[in-house]
């Protein structure tokens, strides 16, 4: 897959200005106040609104990051500038999501499902889009609009869903999954949620976002072989939807969040294979095909790892339907 997210280009500061629906958020670069129109002020570079201070830290330093680093010399602003203005919809309080702090796709996002009408992938302008291979079985998964924003998708977890992607899609950081997800009370061990973790002889690659049912609660987990994964202590209830995140830094560092809360572990030895992602099954051979019974609404992956701050206040800060 070409993704075109990792830089900064002449074509896209251009089109900031005219980009729907971010003329509320961003009015161009500055250097100083007198530079922004009287509704605005000078911050990171940017004109953006009064509010946005709330968000610069408790001295008025940096904003939350998302993986991009503060200038050295005084010299560009961070990318935090163009991730607020590239988002759609819009950014609101923190970066690379809304208002209501739904997932949106900025320029470090690889892809995101927000399974509201189909399990089409969103991803950023100039990058090639994901295909599917086959048809969903919609016996197996359905859309559902009960979800944490819109709908959700839905897994029966008796078969395969068939929901896979032909294309493929990295195994290696820096790398952010974060999904929000519900389960049934019904003990489920070691369901497979969404990965591409591959195994055929001697060849290993790629990962596994799972579940383990644990005295009536779930952790999660993250595989990169059939037979290595790490888990949380962390427990979460069944029927009850759950933010859930996984990251890896640059050395392949692993950081799994339950609801906001971290948990680190060391680097693993995540080669990267990237192959096509499936949904609503894993491929833990030492168990078996076991499909996902329960229900995941805005999937992303992203190039980044995202900032923890940023995760634990999208846990914190969203409404959840019951």
């Amino acid at each position: 897959m070409v993704n075109r997210a990792f830089s900064l280009t002449i074509a896209l500061a251009a089109a900031l200005p005219v980009l729907a629906g971010c003329t509320a958020e961003f009015g161009g670069r500055c250097a100083t106040a007198d530079e922004c129109d009287e509704d605005r002020i000078c911050l990171q570079g940017y004109c953006l609104p009064p509010e946005a201070a709330d968000d610069a830290g408790p001295d008025g330093g940096e904003p939350p990051s998302d993986g991009g680093e503060p200038p050295a010399d005084g010299g560009e602003p961070p990318e935090l500038g163009l991730a607020r203005a590239t988002c759609d919809p819009p950014t609101g309080p923190v970066p690379a999501y809304d208002d209501a702090l739904r997932p949106c796709v900025d320029d470090a996002t690889i892809a995101l499902w927000r399974f509201d009408d189909d399990f089409e992938a969103a991803v950023p302008p100039d990058s090639d889009p994901l295909t599917r291979s086959g048809d969903v079985s919609g016996d197996r998964v359905r859309i559902d609009g009960a979800g944490v924003f819109g709908g959700a998708a839905v897994f029966d977890g008796r078969g395969d869903p068939n929901l896979d992607l032909d294309s493929a899609v990295r195994a290696e950081g820096p790398m952010t999954v974060e999904l929000w997800l519900r389960i049934p009370s019904e003990g489920q061990a070691f369901r497979g949620v969404l990965g591409n973790l591959q195994q055929r002889g001697g060849e290993t690659g790629g990962f596994e976002i799972f579940v383990n049912e644990s005295d009536g609660a779930y952790r999660l987990g993250f595989g990169w072989r059939s037979d290595r994964f790490h888990e949380t202590d962390a427990r979460f209830p069944a029927d009850t939807w759950t933010h859930l995140a996984a990251t890896l830094d640059a050395s392949n560092a692993l950081v799994l969040y339950v609801d906001g809360q971290p948990q680190r572990f060391d680097p693993i030895p995540l080669g990267d294979t990237p192959r096509g992602l499936r949904f609503g099954r894993g491929i833990r051979t030492f168990l078996g095909d076991r499909p996902f019974p329960g229900a995941i609404d805005e999937v992303r992956i992203s190039s980044v790892a995202r900032d923890p701050a940023t995760l634990a206040r999208v846990a914190e800060g969203v409404t959840r339907p019951e």
